[in-house]
C-alpha cells in the first residue's frame, strides 16, 4: 500500500518543502491550500498513489471540506498515514491594535483547521495507526513583542498535541509538534525588516534554521524511527531559544 501524507499550509514556505521532503520518502502527498488555484480540486487525485505532491485547493477552516478531502484520499489512496497540520495565517500586532476580524481568522485556520484535520485523520488512521505532526512555534513559549496573537495559537497547537497524543496513543497514532524558530521565508521576511533579521540572526547560536530542517524534522518524526516519541516537541531553532 502506497504511504499517505496529507499537508495543510503547503503551497509555499514551510509547507512546501515538507511536502516536497516527505515525497523524497516515498510518499503521496496531498497538499490544501487556499493559494493553489481553484482548478485544483478533489477530481484533480488520481486513483492511485505514486509518491509526488497533490495540490487541493481549499479552506482549512471549512470542517465540511477538509472532512471530505480525507474521505476522497481514504477511498481513492487506501489510507491516511500522515498528517501535518502546518496551516496558519500570521499577522502580528501590539495589544491596542489587535482586530477581532484578524483574530477570528487566525482561529478558525491556527486552531479550527488543525481540529478539523486532526479529526478527519484519526478517523481514517482508525485502530491501525498513524502520526500528526503539528507545526507550532517558539512563540508558544518564549515572549516577543506583537506576537500575543499568534503565540497563543501556537501555544493552542502545542497543548492539543500533548493531549492528542495521549487520547489517541491507545489506537497507536503519536502526536508531535515541530517548534521552528525565526525562519526566513517569503512570508517572515515580508514582516520583519532586514534589521529584524539581523537581530535574530546575532542570537542564534548555530545559524537560522531552514524550512528543509523544519522539514527533516517532520520527516523524522513521521518515520518509524520515531515509533516510541509521542505528545513530544522538536525545537528547530539554531539554538536561539537556549541563549535568550
Amino acid at each position: 500500500m502506497t504511504r499517505v501524507c496529507l499537508v495543510s499550509g503547503s503551497a509555499r514556505g514551510l509547507g512546501a518543502a515538507i511536502a516536497e521532503r516527505m515525497a523524497e520518502d516515498g510518499y503521496a502527498v496531498v497538499g490544501l491550500d487556499v493559494g493553489y488555484p481553484s482548478s485544483c480540486d478533489l477530481s484533480t487525485l488520481p486513483a492511485a498513489a505514486a509518491p509526488g505532491v497533490y495540490p487541493v485547493h481549499g479552506d482549512v477552516s471549512d470542517r465540511a471540506a477538509v472532512l471530505a478531502l480525507v474521505d476522497v484520499v481514504t477511498e481513492r489512496f487506501g489510507g491516511v498515514h500522515v498528517v501535518v497540520n502546518n496551516a496558519a495565517w500570521i499577522h502580528y500586532a501590539m495589544l491596542p491594535d489587535v482586530e477581532e476580524e484578524t483574530l477570528d481568522r487566525m482561529i478558525a485556520i491556527g486552531v479550527k483547521g488543525m481540529v478539523w484535520l486532526s479529526q478527519g485523520a484519526a478517523k481514517a488512521m482508525g485502530s491501525d495507526g498513524g502520526s500528526i505532526v503539528n507545526i507550532t512555534s517558539i512563540t508558544s513559549t518564549t515572549g516577543f513583542p506583537r506576537a500575543t496573537m499568534y503565540g497563543a495559537l501556537k501555544g493552542a497547537a502545542a497543548s492539543m498535541t500533548r493531549q492528542l497524543a495521549v487520547e489517541l496513543a491507545p489506537n497507536g497514532i503519536r502526536v508531535n509538534s515541530v517548534a521552528p524558530g525565526f525562519i526566513p521565508t517569503p512570508g517572515s521576511l515580508a514582516m520583519v525588516d532586514p534589521a529584524g533579521v539581523d537581530r535574530r540572526e546575532s542570537r542564534t547560536p548555530l545559524r537560522l534554521a531552514t524550512p528543509r530542517d523544519v522539514a527533516n524534522a517532520v520527516a523524522f518524526l513521521a518515520s518509524d524511527q520515531s515509533s516510541a516519541i509521542t505528545g513530544q516537541s522538536l525545537v528547530v531553532d539554531g539554538g536561539m531559544t537556549i541563549s535568550l
